[in-house]
């Protein structure tokens, strides 16, 4: 009979409760408010989230769909926050070197978009409040508890999960430049983020090359997600530009140019290094390298 893949179920193990901990070690910062804090657990508990949707076959179905709805849940209360609280450190930096009718639009939209992330705070508490649960634990308890081994190699696995996903990473790349709008580009960075999720997850099974890729990767995601601050602060500048008082009207004009003009730098950044992440020697070079992990299994699915 076929030996069972211990390597998939130690790999699993040992991802699933580092991820779990990265939550729960933020609880005590996202209670203040911290943004940093809260940005910490946002993105924790979508590598969580990654983690559940990769090793879906090692956990049991019911109460691994159970926790991942509710570790969406946290996901989701921290989202709003977290982007008000980097709309409100771009808008206090691009304040200070300015005066006259430009600060009072900078003073203007930094005092509503406050009143807004402070009605936010209960979300935060929520979201601490979650992971601080017993009902957290019991999650965590239940799965560790039940994780199961399986005869199908772990190694094959990942070729197939990285395979899968830069593919259609590709697929999104090649959608939004036939299409060129802004919401492709947003699904775009959206498949981005999963697939370096799925990236890191299965790091330790490749070598140094799959380094330099993963850093290229990050690299050219961090590109479309400063264009897509900046997006968010120029859409949200639009509308404060419309009720705003006179004397504030005055200067909002220049300050959305300024968000304009930034996101076209980051969107045009990032088209020129997904020209070299996307071009055909590139894409060949990276499948060839995804599908050749330098990690063995440890059981092969092969009679004995």
């Amino acid at each position: 009979m076929s030996k069972k893949c211990k390597l998939g179920a130690e790999a699993a193990c040992a991802g699933f409760k580092g991820r779990v901990f990265v939550v729960q070690e933020q609880v005590a910062l996202v209670q203040k408010e911290d943004p940093d804090g809260i940005h910490d657990m946002r993105v924790a508990s979508r590598r969580l989230r990654a983690v559940l949707c990769d090793f879906a076959a090692l956990l049991p179905d019911e109460p691994r769909e159970a926790f991942r709805d509710y570790v969406k849940t946290i996901t989701r209360l921290l989202g709003e926050p977290r982007e008000l609280d980097v709309m409100l450190q771009m808008l206090e930096r691009r304040r200070k070197n300015v005066d006259g009718a430009l600060r009072l639009a900078y003073n203007y939209a930094l005092r509503k978009v406050r009143a807004r992330r402070k009605a936010l705070s209960p979300k935060c508490n929520e979201a601490a409040a979650l992971v601080d649960r017993p009902e957290f634990e019991a999650h965590v308890q239940l799965l560790g508890n039940e994780l199961k081994t399986q005869s199908k190699c772990y190694v094959q696995q990942a070729r197939k999960n990285l395979l899968r996903n830069y593919k259609n990473l590709c697929r999104q790349y090649d959608r939004w430049r036939k299409s060129d709008e802004e919401e492709v580009l947003h699904n775009l960075r959206i498949t981005f983020k999963k697939f370096r999720y799925a990236c890191e997850l299965y790091a330790p099974l490749y070598g140094e090359d799959f380094m330099l890729f993963l850093k290229r990767l990050k690299n050219t995601q961090d590109e479309l997600g400063d264009w897509n601050d900046f997006r968010m602060l120029r859409n949200e500048l639009v509308l404060l530009g419309r009720e705003a008082p006179p004397k504030s009207a005055q200067g909002f004009p220049a300050v959305i140019r300024d968000a304009k003009r930034r996101c076209q730098n980051h969107r045009e950044a990032f088209e020129r290094q997904a020209r070299k992440f996307f071009s055909k020697p590139r894409r060949k070079a990276v499948e060839k390298l995804l599908r050749h992990p330098i990690e063995p299994c440890c059981a092969p699915s092969t009679q004995e």
